[in-house]
């Protein structure tokens, strides 16, 4: 939806009736406005006036790109000549004057590009206003068809919502509107223009003796000369029908053949214009569908691209839940194995080292192994150490046992001997002594 845009300071685009003329009161000169017409009535001004400047942060935190006026300058014109009215008052105040051009020129008061108006004013509705300076200050009023917010490119015209503030600051970047097409409805004076720069620049005066014939074609308008509403219908264009009827006694035969030649030709090409509108119109129409169906090309490629956005949000954030979980697993593994190292060298009676979490899963694992390896080789050793000093152990006791059997053997008698003794009182002398056996006679 368009957005009415009226640059002086106050304005207030979602009230642009209460913030217009109702908050601008200045007392004029009385022959701005009273009985001024009755002195000079075909006197008029001609006034140049820098509108808008292109690219210009305005007070209002508007931006009206080069691209949008130089699109805009035909709306000052065609299809009627703009309006120059007091103070944005477009709903019961009055004409003072017409666009009769518009150009995007270079500006005499800044760097870069503007909107360059020229307009008529009769003197009965300036009168001193813009020769002593009064009426200087400018301010547009504009139909705008695309603004776009200077921070996140929200398309404000459609509709689109946007929590950024014109002139609040974002990240060290101040939030303008951009105004990127838009369309004239009419050029006010007004007090405190938001374009700083907006003003006339130079004017010129002009007095018609014969009455207006001469004025310029934009004062034309004012004589009640309206475009039809209809589109293809015959437009009216102000010709002087009245010079037969006012000149008629002082003119011959030729005089009015070539007067009325004049009206048939200017009747013939009101009827090539009016062809010519149609086909414009036409024209017209067919752009505006086509730009109907750019734009929603343009909103459905958005909402493609604010969906693919998503996805892509949602698989980084996907991708780096997983990346902190594997994270947190490799410090669980290396936790443990650091645990596992430092228990592992404990155990083999080798000093303590910090900060084993440190290093990485291969390192720990590596050192792991090494000491398993080692543990193994010590364990190993001991058992072979442990089996030979039980087999000596044997030995030892086999030994023993053959000694003690060989002495048992040296202290034993013959009964029957000590039988023969305790009974004769003598003991008689064995026949044959008993030999002591040998060590080497037991098998140990």
């Amino acid at each position: 939806m368009p957005i009415v845009l009226n640059e002086f300071v106050g304005f207030d685009p979602k009230n642009p009736k209460e913030s217009s003329f109702h908050s601008q009161n200045i007392v004029l000169p009385k022959s701005l406005h009273e009985d001024a017409h009755a002195s000079k009535p075909d006197t008029y001004f001609i006034a140049n006036i820098e509108a808008i400047h292109a690219d210009f942060g305005t007070r209002n935190y508007t931006r009206y790109t080069e691209d949008s006026i130089r699109k805009a300058v035909e709306s000052w014109t065609n299809p009627y000549y703009a309006p120059v009215i007091m103070y944005h008052n477009d709903y019961d105040g009055q004409v003072i004057g017409r666009v009769l051009s518009a150009e995007l020129a270079e500006s005499t008061k800044m760097p870069g590009k503007c909107l360059l108006l020229k307009a008529s004013i009769p003197e009965w509705e300036s009168e001193q206003g813009i020769r002593n300076g009064i009426l200087s200050t400018v301010s547009i009023g504009a139909s705008a068809t695309d603004v776009r917010c200077s921070i996140c490119g929200a398309q404000l015209s459609e509709g689109e919502f946007c929590d950024h503030v014109r002139g609040e600051v974002y990240d060290g970047q101040t939030a303008y509107w951009d105004v990127h097409e838009w369309e004239a409805k009419e050029i006010s004076f007004v007090i405190v223009p938001s374009d700083k720069y907006a003003g006339v620049i130079s004017y010129s005066e002009n007095e018609d003796e014969d009455g207006g014939a001469h004025a310029p074609h934009a004062m034309r308008l004012t004589a009640d000369v309206h475009e039809s509403e209809e589109i293809g219908k015959k437009t009216e264009i102000p010709v002087n029908i009245d010079i037969k009827e006012e000149h008629q006694e002082g003119m011959n035969n030729l005089d009015i053949k070539e007067a009325e030649a004049k009206i048939s030709s200017l009747e013939t090409a009101n009827q090539a214009l009016a062809g010519d509108k149609v086909t414009l119109q036409e024209s017209i129409d067919t752009l505006n569908s086509e730009k109907v169906a750019l734009q929603e090309s343009v909103r459905s490629l958005k909402e493609a691209a604010e969906k693919k956005d998503l996805e892509v949000t949602h698989e980084r954030e996907l991708r780096e839940a997983a990346e902190k979980k594997v994270a947190d697993m490799e410090h669980e593994v290396k936790v443990s194995l650091a645990e596992s190292l430092a228990t592992l060298r404990d155990k083999a009676g080798k000093p303590a080292i910090e900060k084993l979490e440190e290093r990485s899963i291969d390192s720990l694992h590596d050192s792991i192994s090494d000491i398993k390896a080692e543990l193994k080789e010590a364990e190993k050793a001991a058992a072979e150490k442990a089996e030979a000093e039980k087999k000596a152990a044997e030995e030892a006791a086999k030994l023993k046992e053959a000694e003690e059997i060989k002495a048992e053997k040296g202290k034993v008698k013959p009964e029957s001997l000590q039988e023969s003794a305790e009974t004769a009182g003598t003991v008689e002398e064995p026949e044959e002594a008993v030999e002591e056996p040998e060590a080497e006679d037991f098998d140990l």
